[in-house]
């Protein structure tokens, strides 16, 4: 009952049942009656277990939802759920991190009871789910890493009328606020590349850009110093600077990567191929990290809610 509200129209009259839910957390599920784990559990098990708690637990909401629509004196009120999770088919970005560590990988729409509107959070990118134009992923209001770079970002609006069975979805196109651009460039050709970008900058922008450097200039020692003198007399801020990975064929030409341009799961891997480990124990190892990097930026986000709120409070 927790999750479920009354959306309201203006003059105060319920228009609709919101069930309202967040992330749900592996700790959390295991709580319910079908969440014991059992002894001698494959990841295919766990994998299957958590998909069929996760559909039991919206299949339970939507029922909730309808009986709180009956309490309410309207039992045909559009009912919407939202959903911080993967489905099957959905496309992310270098930006999404995996939330199900190591035991769910997506959940399938069949598991997603009929909602009147499903709105799902978590991928970056805007789609529809199974091709369902009520089911789907409105995708961040702004890029949040540069392979999103040239995505249209938007808002959805939901429209209910009594005289249809069916609401209407409409995009919103967001501004775009802070260009970004991902290019792929040898020092000789950077200047003529960024052209174009840099001529649909506005008065006063920045180009936000993420370097991958080709060719031999990959090799060179001083590289950060030469692209400083570069781009110093333009309006762009290397963001990110990565170097372009050589085929097997030519392993002497392949220069050790910096760590600016690693993420931390390639530095935990490259420490791993250092040890000699089993596979069991090398997934076991690399799962762990994975939970305790997902509960650090659990704890982050949690620190910002609270830094933000109270800066409104204040």
């Amino acid at each position: 009952q927790q999750h479920l509200i009354a959306l309201k129209h203006k003059n105060g009259e319920v228009g609709a049942v919101l069930a309202a839910v967040p992330f749900l957390r592996p700790r959390d599920l295991s709580q319910r009656q079908d969440g014991k784990s059992q002894a001698g559990q494959s990841a295919s098990d766990k994998s299957q277990q958590l998909q069929q708690q996760i559909g039991s637990f919206y299949q339970e909401l939507y029922q909730a939802a309808a009986d709180y629509a009956t309490a309410l004196g309207n039992s045909q009120l559009p009912l919407i759920a939202t959903g911080h999770l993967t489905t099957v088919g959905a496309s992310s970005t270098e930006s999404v991190r995996e939330i199900y560590i190591g035991t769910l990988e997506a959940l399938p729409a069949s598991a997603l009871p009929p909602f009147a509107y499903i709105a799902l959070g978590h991928i970056h990118q805007a789609q529809k789910v199974a091709g369902s134009e009520f089911i789907r992923y409105c995708g961040s209001p702004i890029p949040l890493s540069f392979d999103e770079a040239s995505q249209q970002k938007q808002l959805l609006l939901v429209e209910f009328n009594p005289e249809h069975t069916k609401p209407e979805v409409r995009s919103i196109q967001v501004p775009c606020f802070q260009p970004l651009l991902s290019l792929t460039s040898d020092l000789a050709s950077l200047a003529t590349k960024l052209q174009p970008a840099l001529l649909q900058l506005a008065p006063g922008q920045t180009l936000w850009l993420e370097l991958v450097l080709c060719g031999e200039d990959v090799l060179l020692s001083d590289i950060q110093l030469q692209l400083q003198q570069q781009l110093a007399d333009l309006p762009v801020e290397l963001l990110k600077l990565r170097r372009e990975r050589r085929s097997r064929a030519a392993p002497s030409l392949q220069a050790d990567p910096s760590l600016q341009e690693l993420t931390v799961a390639d530095v935990f891997s490259a420490r791993l191929l250092q040890e000699e480990l089993t596979p069991e124990l090398n997934q076991r190892l690399t799962q762990l990290h994975q939970l305790a990097l997902a509960q650090l930026a659990e704890q982050q986000t949690v620190v910002v809610s609270a830094d933000n709120a109270g800066g409104v409070a204040g």
